[in-house]
């Protein structure tokens, strides 16, 4: 199976790619945050990032949805990999043990698609999570580079246009069936 990660600041179109991509047959997972935040505003808490285990409830509820994915599955888009906890670790107020440092670093990707915001920045961000986002995505790439796993930036177009170009970057890095050609491939 072949491990791809969208990746990127917050409003850059992740989960609109992701929902493109599962409706052209792609097996996808969704960031566990969210539904982290879901679940805890549901329970009367109305800032569960303020809460110090936080991240830690992510990782969990993120690892889970890794080791949930079928072994069938020829490749899996995922909406984060486990690797940018440590970078939310690392700009943000959260810790994460020792236990989930090591399992996130465990994580093996083939392939990792930096999202790119709109030119004209999100409209939804203020200046401090834009900053924090700049901040962010500095440390993503940074972390993802030094595990070894290749990082592609996708530059802002229209949704089925940036799908395209992912897919086609699969194959193109991942040969069409979706493994990395060897060098006697090229």
């Amino acid at each position: 199976m072949k491990r791809i990660v969208l990746t990127g600041g917050h409003g850059v179109g992740k989960s609109s790619l992701l929902l493109a991509l599962e409706e052209r047959g792609e097996h996808v997972v969704f960031e566990a945050a969210g539904h982290v935040r879901q679940l805890a505003r549901a329970r009367k808490i109305a800032f569960p990032e303020d809460q110090s285990d936080f991240e830690s409830r992510v990782v969990a509820r993120h690892l889970s949805r890794e080791d949930g994915v079928p072994a069938h599955v020829r490749r899996v888009f995922f909406d984060r990999g486990a690797p940018d906890h440590l970078a939310y670790a690392k700009v943000g107020p959260w810790s994460l043990s020792p236990a989930e440092i090591a399992a996130c670093e465990a994580r093996i990707y083939d392939l990792v698609v930096l999202v790119a915001p709109p030119p004209q920045g999100v409209a939804t961000l203020d200046r401090v999570e834009t900053r924090f986002c700049q901040r962010l995505v500095t440390e993503l790439n940074r972390i993802y580079v030094a595990l070894g796993v290749p990082v592609h930036r996708l530059e802002w177009d229209d949704v089925d246009r940036r799908v395209d170009a992912i897919l086609n970057l699969v194959s193109d890095t991942l040969g069409d069936d979706g493994h990395r050609p060897r060098d006697h491939d090229l």
